[in-house]
C-alpha cells in the first residue's frame, strides 16, 4: 500500500463531494495543483482513472464508481482507528462495563446513555443487572469500574465512594380487571396477600432473602422491567413497579394504581453511582456519571 494512500484518499472522496478539483481544494484547504497531484498519483498506483475530466465538472469513471464505496469504509475505519489512539493517549477507557441493580428503571439507562455516546462514541459500554449487594461486591473487588446500586441503611461503604445520581417513586400497580383494582375503595394491606405478587429480581430466586416488598404466599419472580410490566398487565398478578416504567402503560390504560391504605404514600428509592477510592472514573467514566444525573429527580417534602 501507497504510504500517502490515505491521503489521496481523502482528496478523492474531497472531490467526488465538491464536484471538482476547486472544490476540493478549497474544502481541503490546499492549492488546486495539490488536489491535482494527489488523484493522479492515485490513478497512477491504480493503472486507470477514477474521473472523468471530459466535461466542466468532473464525474466518476464506472472503475471510480466502484471504489468509492470502499473508500469511505477505509476512511472512516482510519478515522475510528484515530480517534481510539487519541482516547488512549488522553486515558479514555476504551471498554466500560457497568453493573446496575435491576430496580434502576430502563428509561433512565437509556437516557444516560444516549447522552453518553454523543461524547464518547468510541467508548464500548456492557451492562450487567444484579442486586445492590452484588453491585457493591463487584465494585469493591474491581470486576466493574462501575456501579448503579439503591440508596439505602446498611450497606457497607468501606472502600466505596459514590454519589446519588437518581431517585423514583414506587408504585403499586395491578391490570385494570385484576381482581384488586375492582375494589372500591381503599383496601387493606393484608388484602395483597390473597392474590399472586410479580416481584423484580436478579440471581437466585430466594423468597427467604426477600424484604419488606414482598409478600409470601403466592410470588413470581422476574429478573427484568419488562418481564415485569407485561406480567402485570396481563394480569398475572399486581406488583412494585418504577413510577417511571409503569408511567406509559398507565396512562394507555394497561396499568391501574391500586388503592392499599397500608401504604399511605408512594416509596421514594435513591440511586447511587459507585466506584472503589482505589480506582476513580477516568474520563469516559466520569461522563456516564454525568450522563446518569436526572435533572427531574424528585425531592420529597
Amino acid at each position: 500500500m501507497h504510504p500517502n494512500l490515505l491521503d489521496q484518499l481523502r482528496v478523492f472522496q474531497a472531490v467526488v463531494e465538491g464536484g471538482s478539483f476547486a472544490a476540493a481544494a478549497r474544502a481541503l484547504g490546499r492549492a488546486v495543483s495539490a488536489i491535482s497531484y494527489a488523484i493522479n498519483a492515485l490513478e497512477e498506483q491504480l493503472a486507470f482513472q477514477v474521473f472523468d475530466r471530459s466535461t466542466y465538472r468532473v464525474s466518476l469513471t464506472p472503475e471510480g464508481q466502484a471504489l468509492l464505496n470502499d473508500a469511505e469504509i477505509l476512511l472512516r475505519r482510519a478515522e475510528r482507528w484515530e480517534a481510539r489512539a487519541r482516547s488512549l493517549r488522553e486515558k479514555v477507557e476504551a471498554v466500560l462495563p457497568l453493573i446496575a441493580d435491576p430496580s434502576y428503571p430502563e428509561g433512565f439507562l437509556v437516557d444516560a446513555l444516549k447522552k453518553f455516546e454523543a461524547q464518547y462514541p468510541l467508548v464500548t459500554i456492557t451492562v450487567r443487572r444484579a442486586e445492590s449487594e452484588e453491585v457493591v461486591r463487584a465494585v469493591r473487588e474491581e470486576e466493574f469500574p462501575l456501579g448503579i446500586m439503591l440508596l439505602d441503611h446498611g450497606r457497607q461503604w468501606d472502600g466505596i465512594d459514590g454519589r446519588q445520581v437518581a431517585a423514583d417513586k414506587i408504585a403499586l400497580v395491578a391490570a385494570p380487571d385484576h381482581p384488586l383494582a375492582q375494589i372500591e375503595g381503599a383496601f387493606p394491606l393484608a388484602e395483597l396477600e390473597n392474590h399472586r405478587q410479580i416481584h423484580l429480581h436478579s440471581g437466585a430466586f430466594d423468597i427467604r432473602a426477600f424484604d419488606y416488598r414482598v409478600h409470601r404466599t403466592d410470588v413470581w419472580g422476574v429478573d427484568t422491567q419488562s418481564a415485569l410490566r407485561m406480567m402485570i398487565e396481563e394480569g398475572l398478578g399486581w406488583g412494585f413497579m418504577p413510577e417511571e416504567t409503569a408511567r406509559p402503560a398507565i396512562e394507555a390504560g394497561r396499568l391501574v394504581h391500586l388503592n392499599c391504605d397500608g401504604i399511605a404514600q408512594p416509596s421514594l428509592r435513591r440511586f447511587a453511582a459507585v466506584w472503589t477510592t482505589r480506582h476513580p472514573p477516568g474520563k469516559a467514566g466520569e461522563a456516564l456519571v454525568a450522563s446518569l444525573l436526572r435533572d427531574e429527580e424528585p425531592v420529597p417534602a
